[in-house]
């Protein structure tokens, strides 16, 4: 007897460097989740530790985990987005090689997702955990953009957190957008160009529990931290100015936006007004 289908596919891309100290606290978190109609795909960017065997001994449990291995390390970002390139679900995820997720996370933004046609994503509370899985006392906002126009949506994307992007994304909304940027500020760009197909959906009954594994730490210091990463080999200009990109990058998403002139120039207006502020003045 055949076993049924109970909805849509979800991929769940996860994409890892020597992650082995959660990572099988963190796949059987996504394993057992209340919606089993998923496939877990694993990029790993030639971990130097036991990730390799971590993961492929996962395969043999569960046939829905596929693993695949970079030869060398193809940088942080484009491990990131290898994941989405496999993905053979009508729904997707990001999912980090360290965290958890309520039971529930996929089922409940699902079931928001296949009611609100007009969402893109769907995100879940994030509640901060440290190493030992204990709660932090740190909050992230949300925001939730139905019935919001794209001026707006646009609004609390370039202001507020970049968390939705870890949120479940509807796979064809996803291939519309720019994947393969290398800068730090990535992730603005792909919500900026999701917010403008459609709105954002904050779904308070899943939960997202982030690990933080770095301690606290300040802005200045996250964005030394991306340089390195992105920009080791890079030229003088790119770790000196590493959010110069950003606003280029911004102002081909808004220019290629398929909504009204009217509406565009008020957003690079709002663009022009706010991004000394966003990068170089504000400070959170």
């Amino acid at each position: 007897m055949e076993s049924k289908i109970l909805g849509p596919l979800v991929t769940i891309g996860m994409p890892v460097y020597n992650e082995e100290k959660f990572l099988s606290a963190t796949i059987r978190s996504i394993l057992e989740q209340d919606y089993s109609n998923i496939e877990l795909i694993i990029s790993d960017n030639a971990s130097s530790d036991t990730t390799e065997n971590i993961c492929k001994n996962w395969c043999k449990k569960d046939k829905r985990v596929k693993y695949i291995r970079n030869k060398k390390n193809i940088g942080a970002i484009k491990n990131f987005y290898q994941v989405s390139e496999n993905a053979k679900g009508e729904y997707f995820m990001f999912a980090g090689g360290h965290d958890r997720w309520s039971r529930n996370y996929i089922s409940e933004c699902l079931n928001v997702l296949e009611k609100s046609q007009a969402s893109v994503l769907a995100f879940p509370s994030i509640r901060w955990i440290d190493k030992n899985g204990l709660e932090l006392n740190k909050d992230t906002p949300f925001y939730d953009t139905r019935g919001c126009d794209p001026i707006i949506r646009f609004f609390h994307v370039l202001w507020g957190p970049m968390t939705p992007i870890y949120g479940l994304i509807r796979t064809d909304k996803l291939k519309e957008v720019r994947l393969d940027l290398e800068i730090i500020g990535a992730d603005l760009i792909i919500l900026t160009e999701l917010c403008f197909i459609g709105p954002f959906t904050y779904v308070p009954d899943a939960i997202w529990y982030r690990r933080s594994q770095l301690g606290q730490e300040s802005r200045k210091q996250r964005v030394q931290r991306y340089n390195k990463q992105l920009f080791e080999k890079g030229s003088l200009f790119s770790k000196l100015f590493p959010n110069l990109k950003i606003p280029f990058e911004l102002l081909k998403s808004i220019l290629n936006a398929e909504f009204n002139l009217a509406d565009k120039a008020a957003i690079l207006s709002l663009c022009i007004l706010s991004m000394p502020f966003r990068y170089y003045v504000y400070r959170k």
